[in-house]
């Protein structure tokens, strides 16, 4: 069990139903692709392809007042 990656609730997915709902319209989204890195680097000729996926950093939100953190 992990935890939803909008409210921080535990869920068995990435996303809690209530959050899945209102953030991609659906009850039961995951965040996981269904492929995995080796099948994306070779064509079916054997082939090497070159491929680049943005990589995804846990971000926070912060706030200055009197030029303090």
């Amino acid at each position: 069990m992990g935890l939803c990656h909008c409210c921080l609730k535990e869920t068995e997915r990435d996303f809690c139903s209530a959050c899945s709902k209102a953030l991609f319209g659906v009850s039961n989204f995951d965040a996981h692709l269904d492929y995995n890195a080796p099948q994306l680097a070779f064509a079916p000729d054997g082939s090497v392809k070159r491929i680049s996926i943005s990589g995804v950093q846990t971000k926070f939100s912060a706030r200055v007042d009197n030029k303090k953190w």
